[in-house]
């Protein structure tokens, strides 16, 4: 019997953090929370281990917009904002918009980095923005009610609340100095009369 032997090479890679890997750095999702009608400054992160030469924003927000934090204008080429030289950006949601109702987790964009000395581009990276919601006052409505001389009429007061909230739940009343000229008003007891909402008044 014989002995059959063979060789083989181990070949050990110390990586330095400090030099650039051969593909890109996995992509990212941060979150972001404002309020209601408040912008935000938003730091951009990136994985890259060197100076950025520029952030590349791909597609924008649905319900709000992006503007440049700096100095520094933005550059935009076939859609793409290109911001260099700084890695903030201002978000403002649009008037009254929150995510509230939002069942996809929030408002966002993407964007990616660009390394100033490999020029390799990171992986698409994301922007989640969550925007709480701000109880706004209910709108009211102008009106006009018509009726015969000498005669009553019941009417419901008529308020838009941007935050969705049931009628029932609004409080309805009238300022001081602003009961009619020519006539008197008076609260509908609602428990008696069968509407609805506590917002009808009488005028005669």
């Amino acid at each position: 019997d014989g002995y059959f032997t063979s060789t083989g090479n181990i070949s050990t890679f110390v990586h330095d953090p400090d030099l650039e890997l051969p593909y890109d750095d996995w992509p990212m999702t941060t979150w972001f929370t404002t309020t209601e009608d408040t912008a935000m400054v938003i730091t951009l992160p990136c994985q890259m281990p060197h100076d950025i030469e520029y952030f590349a924003i791909l597609d924008s927000p649905a319900n709000g917009t992006l503007s440049a934090t700096s100095g520094n204008p933005f550059t935009t080429i076939d859609g793409t904002i290109y911001i260099y030289n700084d890695a903030t950006i201002t978000y403002t949601p649009d008037a009254n918009f929150n995510t509230y109702f939002m069942v996809d987790g929030g408002e966002s964009f993407t964007y990616t980095c660009r390394s100033s000395e490999t020029g390799i581009i990171s992986e698409i990276n994301t922007i989640i923005i969550n925007v709480d919601q701000v109880e706004d006052n209910p709108i009211p409505q102008d009106m006009t009610v018509v009726l015969d001389e000498d005669t009553s009429i019941e009417f419901e007061l008529v308020c838009i609340s941007l935050d969705f909230n049931d009628p029932a739940d609004l409080n309805y009343g009238i300022p001081a100095g602003q009961n009619p000229e020519h006539g008197t008003i008076e609260w509908v007891d609602t428990s008696s009369s069968g509407h609805t909402t506590p917002a009808f008044i009488r005028y005669t």
